[in-house]
């Protein structure tokens, strides 16, 4: 049985233009953010948040329209403009790799990228964006209450002898 799938986060190509931080106004297109750096064992520390240029329809996450975007979030696409040299490109504005979108609305377990020990932590509403690492995504029916055991779970001195005696070794240790 199949209890979680794995998503890789997206790349935006230029985290200097997309990476705000929590003073920048609250528009209708940033979320909440999470890096490696935010993972620990069992919780998230500081969160950050993302310009984040697209919207969800049903279970497709789109680009939302350059015009759109400088109406509805003119703090946002001014950062943008500004980041930006080159928009010759229509979509000059979009993620450089904007891979997984729609499970940034998914319930989630973080899994810390090339971490030194084993660091998991979840994000129960689904609010939360995150661009490197992986999640492991819920089967749908699974309840807040598991998601956070499984994220302490993973994070147990247990879990991580596991890992490394089936996992390859890399420069970091694991």
């Amino acid at each position: 049985t199949t209890v979680f799938t794995i998503a890789q986060g997206f790349r935006t190509g230029n985290n200097t233009a997309f990476i705000v931080e929590d003073s920048f106004p609250d528009e209708q297109h940033t979320r909440a953010y999470v890096d490696g750096t935010n993972i620990k064992r069992g919780y998230l520390s500081k969160k950050k948040r993302i310009i984040w240029p697209y919207h969800k329809s049903e279970n497709r996450v789109n680009l939302i329209s350059e015009n759109a975007l400088s109406k509805i979030s003119p703090n946002s696409y001014l950062k943008l403009h500004q980041s930006f040299k080159d928009k010759s490109s229509p979509n000059w504005y979009a993620y450089s790799r904007p891979q997984n979108l729609a499970s940034m609305y998914s319930p989630k377990i973080f899994i810390k990228e090339m971490m030194p020990r084993a660091e998991f932590a979840a994000d129960l509403d689904g609010s939360i964006c995150f661009s490197s690492g992986y999640a492991l995504i819920p089967k749908s029916d699974m309840q807040k209450r598991e998601l956070l055991a499984w994220s302490f779970i993973l994070s147990t001195d247990v879990m991580e002898y596991q890992y490394r005696c089936i996992a390859s070794n890399l420069h970091s240790g694991w």
